[in-house]
Parts: structure tokens; C-alpha cells; sequence
């Protein structure tokens, strides 16, 4: 199962599940400055003992996670090379959104910060 509906037409889009059965491909989109990109992967996913070796959801017949994640390294080259890095970026590079990263650990009033993050 790759994941649900929401997830899919999110960010992967295939015409339907049939589709992805008969070519075992997926199109994930990104963005990047606001100009939408495709990347195309197949469902290969790298594993070990039936566990996908990098990301993966807590249901274990879900394919979504992996998807993202194989389409991510694709488009920077490695998985070696998308390792660590800065979240926010990532999920601005899947949302067309604009990153803001907020240091947590240095901010002492809870409250302010609570307020900041609803506004946001």
C-alpha cells in the first residue's frame, strides 16, 4: 500500500494503484523556488531482512516514506548525500512552502514561542 490518499496525492501522483502495479514506477513532486519538479523512481526499495534499510512508516505495508525519500536522493545524487542535513528545507522542497528554522532550545518563554508557532 503506498500510503493514504492524502499522502498520495500530496506528493506522489500516479493515475491510480493499478497503474503503480503494472509499471512499478512513481513521480514525486518537488519544488524548487516555487517551480514544481518531477522525479521518477522505481519501487526497488533498498532493504534488509524484508525492513526498509532507510526510512520507512510505522506500518510496514506502507511504501510512502521510502517513495519520498528514494525520489529525494535521486534528485541530489546519493542517498549518502540527502543523510542529516536540514529538515526544513526538505519539507519546503515538498510543500513549496518557506523554510524558517526555529532554534527551540535557546527560546526560555514557552508561551511566546507556542504564539509564534500558531501564527506561523
Amino acid at each position: 500500500m503506498l500510503g493514504n490518499k492524502f499522502t498520495r496525492d500530496k506528493f506522489i501522483f500516479i493515475n491510480n494503484e493499478e497503474e503503480w502495479k503494472q509499471t512499478g514506477a512513481f513521480c514525486v513532486r518537488f519544488y524548487d523556488d516555487g517551480k514544481e519538479s518531477i522525479v521518477v523512481v522505481d519501487d526497488l526499495i533498498p532493504m534488509r531482512n524484508d525492513t526498509p534499510v532507510f526510512g520507512r512508516s510505522l506500518n510496514i505495508d506502507e511504501l510512502w516514506v521510502a517513495v519520498l525519500e528514494k525520489a529525494y536522493a535521486k534528485k541530489y545524487g546519493s542517498y549518502s548525500i540527502i543523510q542529516g542535513g536540514h529538515t526544513h528545507l526538505a519539507l519546503a522542497e515538498l510543500t513549496n512552502g518557506v523554510p524558517k528554522l526555529i532554534l527551540t532550545e535557546k527560546e526560555k518563554n514557552l508561551e511566546k514561542l507556542w504564539l509564534q508557532l500558531m501564527n506561523y
